[in-house]
């Protein structure tokens, strides 16, 4: 028998961009892990899916069609966000495109720690008052385990306990 191998980082990234760039990415992704973090998920099984995503067809397309031209992005930065019905959303930068792109807090059967799920079109729908103040994000970053800026996974002890983590507290 072989060693169960976890997927890199790298094809880790690479799944993040294609769920971003491809046609139902995030709900294809959705259905192949059920909710598990990506590096949790074995190589091979990444592997699979980004053989099955580079098949989809390009967003680009399908966003030109469903978005009108007076959609447009209002909120201005990267961190985490809450919409109006108390949903807590992670908005980062693409790497690719240099574009702000958002994902949704999911958990996933009992998972108390829960996820960021890409959603497209989800950017559209967020102001710039829906942005978590600092003391709101410590506050949930502390029963979540992610950072109150930035929506990454905290690990180290002092980080969990602030809510913040070292990169994102420099900037107070």
């Amino acid at each position: 028998m072989g060693v169960y191998k976890t997927a890199t980082v790298k094809q880790v990234e690479f799944i993040e961009r294609l769920m971003q760039e491809r046609q139902n990415g995030a709900m294809y992704v959705e259905t192949q892990t059920h909710g598990k973090p990506l590096l949790e998920i074995g190589s091979v099984q990444a592997s699979n899916i980004i053989g099955v995503l580079l098949n989809e067809p390009k967003v680009e397309k399908a966003l030109a069609q469903s978005f009108s031209n007076d959609k447009k992005v209002t909120v201005t930065g990267e961190g985490l966000y809450r919409n109006d019905e108390g949903v807590y959303i992670k908005v980062q930068c693409s790497k690719t495109s240099g574009k702000l792109y958002a994902k949704r807090l999911h958990f996933a059967h009992g998972d108390k720690k829960g996820s960021f799920v890409y959603e497209s079109g989800l950017i559209f729908t967020l102001l710039p008052e829906h942005k978590v103040t600092l003391e709101e994000g410590i506050q949930f970053s502390g029963q979540i385990g992610f950072c109150c800026m930035c929506g990454r996974t905290l690990r180290a002890k002092d980080s969990v306990a602030a809510g913040i983590g070292p990169i994102c507290a420099t900037k107070f």
